[in-house]
């Protein structure tokens, strides 16, 4: 039997690998399944029946995750059955799966823009950014702003069920005018040109929107204005105390920035026709005409000439036109008519009556409008109309109105005005003003359909209208409506004549989006009252004088006081939800089977945030808890419909065993499990992802960054990346993303911020002294520093400043596997330990400090090695183990395995010959007594014998040891060298490193005892090579470690001390005083710090998520660093360099790819795993050794922020 079959997918013929299923091997070549419970590293669960096929000859549909590929099969993933049967699986999830997809503010906005995304930008203080995000949707942000009626503030929750909207307009607003008064305003960059030209007749909010749109997608546009300026009723409806016409210009402008070309002056039907622009090479048209004349009064009399429309009075006026007016009356309650009394106050009126036929709770204005007109001096006659306007020689003299009542609800829902029989009354007027509604002028549109409101008529779901290339949107189509609306209505149009243009013409659908219809008060009761920011507003004496913009802005503080009030209703996972996007591509209807549904608690956790309404029972988070990570923190409660995943023993999740690793939301594919971000406000954005990896342990895990703009949203890990296949643990996936409370971005000099200039001119001065070497300087080195900062602060201690002392505060002596083995790398790589059959793993604690090798560990175990483990400290993993022992001195199971085997053996012949150390090594075992050992490492004498033998015997026998642990490493190389159980894959030693670039500044010479490239700073030979190499003689004096620096700070002996990313005055208060004393410390740091505060020049470096460079893994991984964030500072290799310089010792190396090619010249990479071939080039010959290392006294200062940060949320 063949190893591979041949199969055939929706016409494809394809080999793949015996024993794939279907789904697999659909993956494999890049054939797409819907799934929503299939993980490649779990068993398929087969919940979801969303993976469906057709396999010719089978008359039902098969699961393809289930369904194992057999040869010959000729299989279909789409057909009209399928999508049935996928359509129906989703409406089957969806019918108790409760939320809202997007907040009701964004969906009763017309144009959907995202009020909950860029409110909460406004609450991270990201103005910018949030006007990135509104202008995805809407150009006009401080327009709109300003004079939208806001249907998303009706909307609100808040308003609804606490207290009062969120000021989402004015947020709008005072985002747009941050933006415009900007030195670099926002401006999107287009798409290619595509060499397709579309003309757009109307420069109206809708013709604008379309015109932006188009043009981000390349298309050439050209607007056709008839008005001497563009913004439709932007600018000739809006009056200017609304909407300042300088405002509107700024928003303009930057649409034309994008190459939109506008024609002024030119009258469709009069200067252009319909056929004209396609002549002219068009390849498209839209109409976006607006509704700009008023409709009539109906009455006898209006024909007199001071009876005006309200939209012709408003262009009047903005045109500059003289309108003599006396008294007023404006007949119309919305709020064409509230801008017109007020316009006419601002022009002198002598007094303005406003008459509406409804009261005045049926106004359609807004009601702040109306107040203010109240305020202003606005006279309000309700329940009365006109029925003719008197006149004398030509020119109005008064109104004959008659009282109205509120009869039956007409089809607005609103009681139909009725006439009061014998209640006519006389007004006294100059002026009418009639606005009581709007109406298309189709002038020049003969050859189009109209409907019978006299609207364009157009194909609802394309905006196309009768002639085939011509398009409309806006008031053209739906009549008058607000401003928003014909934004929408522009943004539409756009997407669809863009899908014209390229040769499909696409219909506009509906976004999909599960709402929630059944919320009441007491589901709101928890949220704090707090009170919505007023808007400032210019007294009404002064307003009323001059038309100056009455609303005036808010502060930065008032608006970030306002965003923070939003409940943030709409869905933290709607851009990454499975369920939303296939039930939106198959067109699922979540009302289909409507019923009963179930209404959870939502959980919270540090964390986490954990919502089972939205929980679709995919199983997915308690299998990679249980079956990866081995914890079983979630299970499965009741059976049926009211089956629900819970916490064990119903507890908080934070209680149940749960270890923070966050893989269960990394697995979840609705919203039911979601991350917390770091944030005072998280909102669901598209996020921006950078390949980067963990710092604050020595596994180094791959992992993306996701940002949105220059906020730090979250870690998410990578599937199939190494060391752990994507697990992360609870580190790399929320503590990593601590942002620096007080970040540096500039020199300081003595507490003083500085210049760069001032600070190279100090540290050249002050160098001088420095630059005497020995054991009076020394350079303190954070262990999470890159290599390329490792390698540039080993030449920089050693060249410039003629020091050994190169150390970090973590470091306690030599290293132990140099010292046995002659090589600084693991003999062996993490990705071994699930193929081998016996482990040992001696640690503190593996879970807190190492987190993903216990998913290692936990994989090797289920499937048959034999897991032995010996720690410090207890954790849940070596709970889960038959073997697990919690001692005092882990490694006294070493001695005492290395006793027992070479009590009863003799060692291992191996190819490098003889064991240099044996006979000491023996003398010191024998010294020792084995039931005291036992006892030590915590099992008997016969379990200790049991376990060497299995050791001996096991194919594939790896030791997992935690270098953290003094002398554990050198044992544990001990014990492999007399066995003979090294030198091969899946047979050796895994040494984990305690910090995110252990490795790496031991590879790179960032430490007294090696050089670069793992020779021995001792060797005089070596440095004399690596002399010639840097152009400098290297200091022969040995230098001092951690521990050995820390004593001579303590008595003085050290006058000058450059510290890198570290922050030993918080990790060591002892050594304040020994720190102030010093004759120069030079500090580099991402944030202020007790050491910062203390240093005499302090540099800048980029906080981790804005860090370039690499870091070298535990077992001898390369992984970039690559910057998510834009960075407050250079890298820190170029400030080191930079040191260098000021220093005296100026380095040939322009940029990283110089860089580069320096450190691999002269430490080039080696890759695990250490043959005996390797060991037999290594820097000296294996040996064995003892007495072995002492303990370091501090750990680096990053990890232990991180540690504490998760003690203190009960996490540890």
């Amino acid at each position: 039997m063949g190893y591979t079959i041949s199969i055939n997918i929706d016409g494809r013929e394809l080999t793949v690998p015996r024993g794939q299923t279907i789904l697999q091997a659909a993956q494999a070549n890049g054939i797409h399944i819907p799934t929503l419970c299939y993980a490649e590293y779990l068993e398929p669960f087969g919940s979801c029946g969303l993976c469906v096929v057709e396999v010719e000859g089978t008359p039902k549909l098969l699961r393809a995750c289930a369904t194992e590929a057999a040869d010959g099969m000729i299989i279909r993933t789409r057909s009209s059955k399928i999508d049935a049967a996928r359509r129906l699986a989703l409406e089957l999830l969806l019918s108790d799966h409760r939320g809202d997809c997007r907040p009701p503010c964004v969906q009763e906005c017309p144009a959907h823009t995202d009020c909950q995304g860029y409110v909460a930008l406004i609450a991270n203080g990201r103005y910018q950014e949030a006007v990135r995000l509104i202008k995805e949707v809407l150009p006009l942000p401080a327009s709109i702003g300003r004079i939208c009626p806001h249907p998303c503030e009706d909307a609100c929750r808040r308003g609804k069920y606490v207290d009062e909207p969120i000021a989402i307009a004015a947020l709008k607003r005072f985002v747009g005018d941050f933006d415009l008064a900007a030195r670099d305003p926002y401006q999107p960059q287009p798409a290619p040109a595509s060499g397709k030209r579309v003309a757009i007749v109307g420069s109206g909010p809708a013709g604008l929107s379309a015109a932006y749109f188009l043009a981000l997608a390349g298309h050439a546009v050209t607007v056709f204005e008839a008005l001497p300026e563009p913004g439709g009723m932007l600018r000739y409806g809006i009056p200017q105390y609304r909407l300042p016409k300088a405002v509107l210009d700024a928003e303009i402008a930057s649409i034309l920035k994008l190459g939109v070309k506008l024609r002024t002056g030119q009258a469709l039907g009069r200067d252009f026709t319909l056929p004209g622009l396609f002549n002219q090479g068009f390849h498209a048209v839209l109409l976006a005409l607006g509704a700009q004349k008023s409709s009539s009064l109906r009455v006898p009399g209006e024909d007199l000439p001071e009876v005006l429309g309200g939209t012709e009075f408003l262009r009047a006026v903005t045109l500059g036109r003289r309108v003599p007016l006396g008294r007023v009356a404006v007949v119309g309650g919305g709020n064409t008519a509230m801008d017109a009394a007020r316009t006419a106050l601002r022009l002198g009126a002598a007094e303005v009556t406003v008459l509406y036929r409804r009261s005045r709770a049926e106004m359609p204005a807004r009601a702040s409008e109306i107040e203010e007109a109240e305020q202003e001096g606005v006279r309000f006659t309700y329940l009365a109309a006109p029925v003719a306007v008197r006149g004398a020689n030509g020119h109005v003299t008064g109104l004959t109105c008659q009282r109205m009542r509120l009869g039956a609800p007409d089809a607005s829902g609103r009681q139909r005005p009725e006439p009061v029989p014998g209640s006519e009354f006389e007004l006294t007027v100059d002026t009418v003003i009639a606005a009581i509604g709007q109406r298309v002028d189709l002038e020049g549109l003969n050859e189009l359909s109209t409907t019978p409101r006299g609207t364009l008529s157009v194909d609802a779901d394309t905006c196309q209208t009768s002639l085939p290339g011509v398009f409309a949107a806006g008031d053209a189509v739906t009549g008058p409506d607000i401003a928003i609306q014909a934004v929408a209505g522009g943004k539409k149009a756009a997407t669809v004549i863009n899908s014209y243009l390229a040769g499909r013409l696409t219909p506009h659908r509906e976004p999909f989006a599960v709402k929630r219809t059944d919320l009441k008060p007491e589901d709101f009761a928890h949220h704090e009252k707090k009170a919505r920011v007023p808007v400032p507003v210019l007294p009404p004496e002064i307003r009323v004088k001059d038309f100056r913009e009455i609303e005036q802005p808010l502060t930065p503080e008032a608006v970030r006081a306002e965003a923070e009030r939003c409940l943030a209703c709409g869905c933290q996972d709607y851009f990454e939800c499975q369920l939303r996007r296939y039930a939106e591509e198959y067109g699922a209807n979540a009302e289909r089977f409507a019923g009963e549904t179930h209404d959870y608690p939502v959980q919270e956790h540090p964390f986490l945030k954990r919502d089972p309404n939205k929980c679709i029972l995919c199983a997915q988070c308690v299998r990679v808890c249980d079956e990866v990570r081995g914890l079983g923190a979630l299970g499965f409660v009741h059976r049926g419909f009211d089956a629900v995943i819970k916490p064990a023993f119903d507890l908080p999740l934070a209680q149940s065993g749960c270890d923070a690793c966050g893989q269960c939301a990394a697995a979840c594919p609705t919203g039911a499990l979601t991350e917390k971000a770091p944030l005072p406000k998280q909102g669901p954005w598209e996020l921006t992802a950078t390949l980067s990896a963990c710092i604050l342990c020595g596994l180094d895990c791959q992992l993306n960054l996701e940002t949105r703009g220059d906020l730090l949203v979250r870690a998410t890990p990578l599937p199939d990346t190494p060391p752990a296949a994507g697990n992360l643990c609870a580190r790399g996936r929320f503590t990593l993303l601590t942002r620096p409370a007080d970040p540096l971005t500039a020199p300081l000099l003595h507490g003083q911020s500085a210049t760069w200039d001032e600070a190279w001119a100090y540290l050249t001065r002050a160098g001088v002294a420095a630059r005497s070497g020995g054991q009076g300087a020394a350079f303190l080195l954070a262990p999470t520093s890159t290599n390329e900062e490792a390698y540039l602060a080993a030449k920089v201690a050693r060249a410039a400043l003629g020091t050994n002392s190169i150390t970090t505060l973590s470091e306690a002596g030599p290293d132990e596997l140099f010292a046995t083995l002659g090589v600084t790398a693991a003999p062996n790589t993490l990705a071994e330990l699930p193929q081998a059959d016996f482990i040992l793993g001696i640690a503190r604690n593996l879970q807190a400090d190492y987190p993903a090798v216990p998913v290692l560990l936990h994989r090797a175990f289920r499937h048959g090695a034999h897991v032995t483990l010996v720690e410090q400290e207890s954790s849940s993993f070596s709970a889960e183990l038959p073997a697990a022992y919690t001692v005092s001195r882990p490694r006294a199971l070493l001695e005492l395995l290395l006793s027992l085997y070479l009590k009863d053996h003799d060692p291992a012949r191996l190819p490098v010959g003889p064991l240099a150390g044996l006979p000491e090594l023996k003398a010191a075992l024998a010294a020792l007594d084995p039931e005291e050992l036992a006892a030590a490492a915590g099992l008997s004498l016969g379990a200790a014998q049991a376990l060497l033998a299995d050791y001996l015997k096991a194919k594939n026998p790896l030791l997992v040891v935690d270098g953290a642990l003094p002398g554990a490493l050198a044992l544990a190389a001990d014990l492999a060298l007399v066995t003979g159980r090294l030198g091969r894959p899946r047979q050796g030693l895994v040494a984990l490193r305690p910090y995110g670039n252990s490795q790496g500044l031991l590879e790179f010479g960032a430490t007294p005892y090696l050089l670069p490239g793992g020779k021995d700073s001792g060797d005089a030979a070596a440095r004399t090579r690596l002399a010639a190499a840097w152009g400098r003689a290297l200091p022969e004096e040995p230098g001092l470690a951690g521990s050995q620096l820390v004593s001579a700070l303590k008595a003085g002996r050290i006058a000058t001390l450059f510290v890198w990313g570290e922050d030993p005055a918080s990790l060591a208060p002892e050594l304040v005083p020994a720190l102030r004393s010093l004759k120069l410390l030079v500090v580099a740091s991402d944030r202020r710090s007790a050491t910062t505060d203390l240093a005499h020049l302090v540099l800048p470096l980029p906080e981790f998520a804005a860090t370039e460079g690499t870091v070298t893994s535990t077992d001898g991984r390369r992984t970039a660093l690559n910057p998510a964030l834009p960075a407050a500072a250079p890298p820190g290799w170029r400030t080191l360099l930079s040191v260098s310089r000021a220093l005296g010792y100026k380095q040939d190396i322009a940029g990283a790819a110089d860089l580069q090619a320096e450190m691999d010249a002269l430490a080039p990479r080696f890759t695990p795993p250490l043959t005996w071939q390797a060991l037999a080039q290594a820097a000296h010959a294996p040996r064995l050794l003892w007495p072995h290392g002492a303990a370091a006294s501090w750990r680096t200062a990053r990890v232990a922020a991180a540690e504490a940060q998760l003690a203190e949320l009960g996490l540890r």
